[in-house]
This record gives C-alpha cells, structure tokens and sequence, in this order.
C-alpha cells in the first residue's frame, strides 16, 4: 500500500493548527496571532523575516547553552548561578519570585537536592534562607561555587568542572 506524502509549502503551512499549553508563573498578558495573517505578514516583509530569523537565532543559541550547563555543570555550580543572577547588584537580600520546586525544576535539579545545596551553602554562612526571602552574606564565596564550572572549554570542546564540594 503506498502513502501519499504531503510536503510543506509557502502556500500551505498557514494551514497547519497546532495546539500548544502554557503556565504563567506571574502575570502574564496572552496575545493570538492568526496563523494566516502572521503568515501573509511574512510573505509582504523579507526585513520582518531577517529579524524573526535573527530573534530565533539568539534564543536557540541561549537555549543550547542552557543544555550545555545543565549537562556540563554541578548542581551547585548552577544553584549558585542562578541565585546569584536573581540577586540585585549592591542588594543582599531578595526574594525569588517563582516556588523553589519550580526552580530546582528549571535548574533541572530534584527539590530535595536544591534544599540540601541550600542547606550546604547556609550551613558554610554563605547565605540564609526564609521562605522565599534569601540573604547573600559571602556574594564572593557564592561568585566562587558558581564560576567553579564556568571555565573555557578545551580544544574537544569539553568543559572542565570539578564535583560538586
């Protein structure tokens, strides 16, 4: 039995409905673009294109060093990372504006192991947890753990990163 195959075309892809799911963990505002006219919008700007081609670049770009990290990095390293990306410049305390769980997820960590790097990094008075509300006493002790793995990759393009402490 043969299968007929369908191929994409220009003229055609607009027809594709994909349905897709989202949770915003803070507000949020939702737009819909229809599929046809983000499509004619495409066809009538070869500059709108460049610049969607450009955006998507970046982001796929952001995204595969996301997999580098969370593939080549200690959990600590990345928990300290991130706590100290989250962290205002100049402020020691802040508050995490999503759960912890949602956190150690993204940081693709269990939550208990999150909590125990947590607990680690308290316990050594490098910070203090309450509730969401963290406190950096050592912000170059924290700066360390996390740049333990953020070293040049070699000439294999691998990246040297010690265990975890």
């Amino acid at each position: 039995m043969r299968r007929k195959s369908s191929r994409l075309n220009a003229r055609n892809v607009a027809l594709l409905v994909t349905t897709v799911g989202a949770a915003a963990l803070s507000d949020a505002e939702l737009i819909s673009v229809d599929s046809r006219d983000f499509a004619d919008m495409l066809r009538g700007s070869v500059e709108t294109c460049f610049l969607l081609l450009g955006e998507m670049s970046q982001r796929l770009r952001g995204l595969i060093r996301e997999i580098d990290e969370l593939s080549l990095q200690s959990a600590t390293c990345r928990v300290a990372g991130y706590l100290l990306n989250r962290a205002p410049e100049g402020a020691d305390s802040f508050r995490l504006d999503v759960p912890k769980g949602v956190v150690a997820s993204r940081l693709s960590v269990k939550p208990e192991t999150f909590s125990r790097i947590v607990k680690n990094l308290s316990g050594e008075g490098i910070l203090t947890v309450r509730g969401s509300r963290i406190e950096i006493h050592d912000r170059e002790a924290l700066r360390g753990r996390a740049e333990v793995c953020a070293q040049e990759a070699d000439a294999r393009g691998f990246y040297p990163c010690p265990p975890a402490r």
